[in-house]
């Protein structure tokens, strides 16, 4: 049975009623997919701002050439190419290295190379409550390239 609107046209009930069906189920199709996406965002902004400054401070430690990024004889400074030259000998004691390298107080980096040797350890005790980051980092050592694994715990 067809139905007259006010304008006199025909329609019929089944069509709207499966055009409105159609529309309710894509919209709650959109909100299944939209839902988890919100849910994971506000979950991956959760951080602490003592974690974004101590990885800011890394990023000083591993980019610059004032702290342990290496630094060619053309003058190009490697970012996470780190320069053990700047740890051993005379600059291992040198208190002014890590002071260049912007407040590093309150840090402990260990290399440990492929073979999970420790090629340095240096800083300071750690304590319970702290940041722990691992990074995949270069090291020149006696002119060699190597491929190592940075840990690097802040507090």
């Amino acid at each position: 049975m067809l139905r007259r609107n006010k304008r006199g046209s025909e329609q019929d009930p089944i069509v709207l009623f499966s055009l409105t069906g159609t529309v309710f189920l894509l919209l709650l199709a959109i909100t299944w997919i939209i839902s988890p996406m919100l849910d994971n965002y506000y979950v991956m902004t959760d951080f602490k701002i003592q974690d974004l400054r101590s990885d800011i401070r890394v990023a000083r430690v591993i980019n610059s050439k004032e702290c342990i990024a290496y630094e060619d004889d053309l003058g190009h400074v490697h970012p996470t190419t780190l320069d053990l030259s700047k740890l051993s000998g005379d600059n291992a004691k040198d208190t002014n290295l890590l002071a260049k390298c912007s407040s590093l107080s309150n840090f402990h980096m260990t290399l440990k190379s492929a073979s999970d040797s420790v090629v340095f350890s240096i800083g300071e005790d750690i304590p319970e409550e702290s940041y722990n980051t691992t990074l995949l980092v270069r090291y020149v050592d006696s002119s060699d390239t190597k491929t190592g694994l940075l840990e690097v715990v802040t507090w």
